[in-house]
């Protein structure tokens, strides 16, 4: 193992076992088995060290969370994201406590204050990647990242310190949808876009649900090729561009409403194509 990589697994021991404002550099030489110098010659300082160790565990927790709306669509209002979160704090307990330490220490660490503050903005803009839609401003996306943001934050110190009585994944979904306009609905379509739309996600092959969302358009591309695109024109044209637009959350609820149509074997194609949301109205 490399020296920097033994320091990171030392210093994830100590933040585990110490907390960060009692992890002193000797102990996390001593816990690692490497050289005290190399703390300062790999990162620079203890601080800065124990900053990369937190912000590699905060990312392994926020790859956790990706993956869980890849593999299961979430409601409006992203209950998946919520209930997943609240179920990996335990995991990443120590380390999501040693953020909140750090927090309290940065007040009089300028290069720890400057370290955090990065690392936050960092994860305002993957939020706003991973969450908003396309076609927003950059401002308006980062907003939107910066909301995420700071509802998970709240969300975990509220479960570190009261769990029993902190929100559930289910009592911040209902609340966002009792906030007008906080939560879009399966985006409208036309039945010729939602007939599209069944037909590309049939074709789909790749088992994997984020390859999927990134195939879908391709796929809706080759329906419209494949039969007389005079008739699809307008409507897949327009689709297209609805589907460049759409978050990957978007994507996915389209896509679990489309398989769910083709499991069902009951009723007509609008009829079906209403009873898994596909079409609104009457």
């Amino acid at each position: 193992m490399k020296e920097r990589d033994k320091l990171i697994e030392g210093a994830t021991r100590c933040l585990e076992e110490r907390g960060y404002a009692h992890t002193t550099a000797r102990d996390i030489a001593q816990t690692s088995g490497a050289n005290l110098a190399s703390i300062g010659y790999h990162f620079g300082s203890k601080d800065a060290l124990l900053v990369e160790t937190m912000l590699e565990a905060t990312a392994d927790w926020a790859d956790k969370l990706r993956h869980a709306l890849a593999d299961d669509v979430p409601r409006e209002g992203y209950e998946t994201l919520w209930q997943r979160a609240i179920e990996l704090l335990d995991v990443h307990r120590p380390v999501f406590v040693a953020n909140i330490e750090a927090f309290a220490q940065a007040e009089r660490r300028p290069r720890l204050r400057q370290a955090l503050a990065d690392a936050q903005e960092t994860a305002r803009l993957e939020l706003a990647r991973w969450l908003a839609e396309a076609t927003l401003p950059p401002a308006k996306q980062r907003a939107v990242g910066a909301f995420y943001l700071t509802l998970l934050t709240g969300l975990i110190l509220q479960h570190l310190i009261d769990p029993e009585r902190a929100p559930t994944a289910e009592m911040l979904t209902e609340a966002l949808h009792a906030v007008p306009g906080a939560c879009r609905r399966m985006p409208p379509l036309t039945l010729r876009q939602a007939l599209l739309i069944v037909d590309a996600v049939n074709g789909l092959s790749s088992t994997d649900r984020l390859a999927k969302t990134q195939l879908l358009a391709q796929e809706v591309a080759a329906v419209i090729a494949l039969g007389r695109p005079e008739i699809w024109a307008a409507d897949g044209c327009a689709l297209l561009c609805m589907i460049e637009a759409w978050t990957t959350c978007q994507r996915l609820a389209v896509i679990d409403a489309a398989e769910r149509f083709w499991a069902c074997s009951e009723g007509g194609y609008e009829e079906g194509l209403r009873a898994v949301g596909l079409l609104s109205g009457s």
